[in-house]
């Protein structure tokens, strides 16, 4: 099923006008902060050659994509009736997950949240409701209905399920849907300083910037991927750390600035109206000129089996991996991944991501697989 490049932030904007589902105040849980022992040595990525038997027909550049933590993928089907594949490390699959509908372990909008190898996790944004499916049998769970207006990202384990969720300020913010209940308690204290300042409160719906959010070994990250500001908290919901990069923006590259612009006749004013030959060459000129976002809120920020921080953004035509222990900058990582819309995904020691396919191949997008190597 293919998920439309706003899908997320679309569905955010529909949550932030609806009613609150994360109560105000300070978060309830108060759990010791774990002592947490991560590495700050810089990582190297290898890349895993799939075989031809990996069908990226299936495939467009704005699904979903998740990796688990033995390196197995599962992304959204772009056709039939089946929604989610299952491919290992070799690219066989192994799996296909789910039919399209509205019934019992039926989806339309799957946004993947969890992996292992016997089981994956899956939000239906159109549906607001979770469903596990057991792997390689396909068997549906049973379902997880929510009663509050939230977006789950990620399965925080023990601490239940990570989402967002609209605030009465006017915000999006993160909190915790603890196992057994249906309504998230807060991620961090509603007066916080730090998150206030790195996203103001905002009504206006168009101009609201969503956090990308994700989990460190001591609680939850929350980014800001136009300022690249990583603020984490520990689980009682205090900030531990937080991390930036002050550098320039990229701009679009040519061959992403070109497709940008072959889209734009189908460009939409805010209340879906045609854009008039003025006003479409004024976005145009905005599309030529305006530097893209460090990072993507589409997809969460993850940590590796060591305990690091990574983002992975776009960057002119291709992407990057920054990587980050908890308290500092340790070095970036250059992807070749063209046309890079935030789609990536990573679990112990496996990253996985979603690329353009070149030209010479008769489909439109393909997964890249690596691993990540420790230096000798």
């Amino acid at each position: 099923m293919t998920i439309s490049g706003g899908a997320r932030h679309l569905l955010l904007t529909m949550f932030a006008a609806a009613a609150v589902g994360c109560s105000e105040g300070a978060p309830k849980r108060v759990e010791p902060v774990p002592v947490v022992t991560t590495s700050a040595a810089m990582p190297m990525l290898r890349e895993v050659s799939w075989r031809a038997t990996l069908d990226n027909s299936l495939l467009g550049t704005n699904h979903d994509v998740i990796v688990s933590e033995r390196g197995n993928v599962a992304f959204g089907m772009r056709n039939g009736d089946q929604v989610l594949t299952v491919v290992d490390t070799a690219g066989e699959i192994i799996a296909t997950l789910g039919r399209r509908g509205e019934g019992p372990g039926e989806l339309r909008l799957p946004l993947l949240v969890g992996f292992s190898d016997s089981s994956i996790t899956v939000f239906d944004g159109q549906l607001l409701k979770l469903v596990t499916f057991a792997i390689p049998s396909g068997e549906a769970g049973r379902e997880r209905r929510f009663t509050g207006t939230v977006f789950p990202a990620l399965d925080a384990g023990a601490h239940g399920l990570l989402v967002r969720t609209a605030s009465a300020t006017g915000g999006i913010v993160p909190g915790l849907v603890p196992h057994g209940k249906s309504e998230p308690e807060p991620a961090i204290a509603s007066g916080d300083t730090t998150f206030n300042l790195m996203f103001p409160p905002n009504h206006d719906m168009l101009t609201r910037v969503v956090p990308s959010v994700g989990l460190w070994a001591g609680g939850v990250i929350v980014g800001h991927g136009k300022t690249y500001r990583i603020a984490l908290y520990n689980w009682d919901g205090s900030l531990a750390r937080l991390l930036s990069r002050d550098i320039v923006p990229s701009l679009p590259g040519p061959a992403r600035l070109e497709k940008r612009l072959r889209q734009s006749n189908g460009w939409r004013g805010p209340n879906g109206e045609r854009l008039d030959p003025v006003r479409l060459e004024q976005e145009r000129d905005k599309a030529r000129t305006q530097p893209m976002p460090f990072f993507s809120h589409v997809a969460p920020l993850f940590t590796d089996a060591r305990g690091r921080i990574w983002v992975v953004g776009a960057e002119s035509d291709s992407a990057f991996a920054d990587v980050f222990s908890p308290a500092d900058f340790i070095g970036r990582i250059p992807l070749s991944c063209s046309g890079f819309s935030g789609r990536w995904s990573l679990n112990g020691e496996w990253l996985a991501l979603v690329c353009e396919a070149a030209d010479d191949q008769a489909v439109d997008a393909v997964v890249k697989l690596y691993r990540i190597i420790e230096p000798s």
